[in-house]
């Protein structure tokens, strides 16, 4: 059995399936378990025929052992959707799978420093001639637009 557990999970609109929305927000919670709150394992599980959230799964790197695979009990019997296979995403795992991605640079790998040419400084103008940095808009005080939502992606309703 898996329980306790903290899983892993999306559900969006069919028009938002395809675009790595669900891989990428499960990537993003995975590094939070794992790199923040330190958890020792996240699962992640779905009906056998969601074949959409076992590829996001896999791509993820999340293992799956059919041992594990369980039927769902809130599910009647009978119910298509009652088979559930279970992915699990151990810290160790997470960890060799960050250090894959992001390999360290080897110091004997990194290229020299290049020379930077520096104007003479006779050609540079006189401070006095410069506008005083108080008379210039403050960046903070700029409107930043917000993003637009993807089409498809509705806000998230909370924990489940």
């Amino acid at each position: 059995m898996f329980t306790p557990a903290v899983e892993v999970g999306w559900r969006l609109a069919r028009r938002a399936w395809g675009h790595g929305y669900a891989t990428e927000a499960a990537r993003a919670s995975l590094g939070y378990a794992f790199d923040r709150v330190h958890l020792a394992e996240v699962v992640s599980f779905t009906a056998t025929t969601n074949l959409r959230s076992q590829a996001v799964m896999r791509r993820l790197g999340m293992a799956h052992d059919a041992d594990d695979d369980f039927d769902h009990p809130r599910l009647p019997v009978d119910h298509p959707l009652r088979r559930h296979l279970l992915f699990r995403m151990p810290q160790a795992r997470w960890a060799r799978l960050a250090r894959l991605s992001h390999p360290v640079t080897r110091p004997h790998s990194v290229p020299p420093p290049q020379p930077v040419s520096q104007p003479h400084p006779v050609s540079q103008p006189h401070p006095a001639s410069q506008p005083h940095p108080a008379s210039q808009p403050h960046p903070v005080s700029q409107p930043h637009p917000v993003p637009p939502r993807p089409a498809g992606v509705e806000p998230s309703k909370g924990i489940r």
